[in-house]
């Protein structure tokens, strides 16, 4: 009887009530929405989708969200031993992309490059409170997303070249690739961005305050003193006095 406490009874016949539903009708939403409750990870930050960047590289950086990267942890409890090839200390996502003397190294050079020294991250989490204070204009804010973006595909490539195919790369050409794919990803993905190549190589984010919309980018404007340079994922660069031209391989 002490159950039935609190509880009225009113006169008609009895009914079935659904109690995920405040209208105490069954809907499909209500029950998917209970089970993805329990079955799905917490996710405390939310993914920003780029629209600059390849989807690809949005699923990438979403994935590294629910930490469901294959890294050596993660195989690790799936119960596949593999040994790291980077790095001897237990690899992780935040270790990849963070807190590895490589990652460390270059997201040091990209705060040297974009002039911001204390450009550094221990997590997305810690990468998106640095973006959302340190810019105020909201066209530097897209920029350094996909110079961001950029950063952890090409740390991820890299991670899975060196381990799966025993690549060779020098520190300083993950930089490059990193300044190779976001100046072709924010050009070639939005039509009103014009990004002279010399000033994005040399002259800092200053010059992202000075875009201007409806502009094709001239690329017979470069002029480097190299003969040639290579560059991986699948992308080839030749750089003669004549100008800039790039490939790109589809594998």
């Amino acid at each position: 009887m002490e159950m039935l406490d609190g509880h009225g009874c009113s006169e008609g016949s009895d009914t079935w009530r659904w109690a995920l539903d405040s209208s105490g009708a069954f809907t499909v939403s209500s029950l998917r929405t209970h089970i993805d409750s329990l079955m799905l990870p917490e996710v405390v930050i939310s993914t920003r989708w780029v629209q600059f960047v390849p989807i690809k590289v949005n699923i990438l950086v979403w994935r590294l969200g629910l930490v469901r990267l294959p890294t050596l942890d993660n195989l690790n409890c799936k119960g596949v031993d593999f040994n790291s090839m980077l790095c001897r200390m237990v690899e992780s996502i935040v270790h990849v992309f963070f807190v590895c003397n490589i990652a460390c190294e270059v997201w040091r050079g990209i705060g040297i490059w974009i002039g911001e020294n204390n450009f550094k991250s221990q997590n997305m989490g810690n990468l998106y409170h640095w973006i959302d204070n340190n810019t105020g204009d909201l066209k530097k804010r897209n920029v350094l997303m996909v110079i961001s973006y950029t950063c952890i595909w090409v740390l991820w490539t890299y991670r899975n070249d060196v381990t799966f195919l025993a690549k060779k790369y020098r520190k300083d050409s993950i930089l490059d690739t990193i300044k190779l794919f976001a100046f072709n990803w924010l050009c070639h993905r939005n039509s009103k961005v014009n990004l002279d190549w010399i000033k994005w190589l040399t002259s800092r984010l200053l010059i992202i305050s000075n875009l201007k919309a409806y502009l094709r980018i001239n690329m017979a404007q470069v002029r480097i003193g190299y003969d040639s340079c290579s560059i991986s994922e699948g992308w080839s660069m030749s750089i003669s006095a004549s100008g800039l031209k790039t490939k790109h391989k589809r594998n």
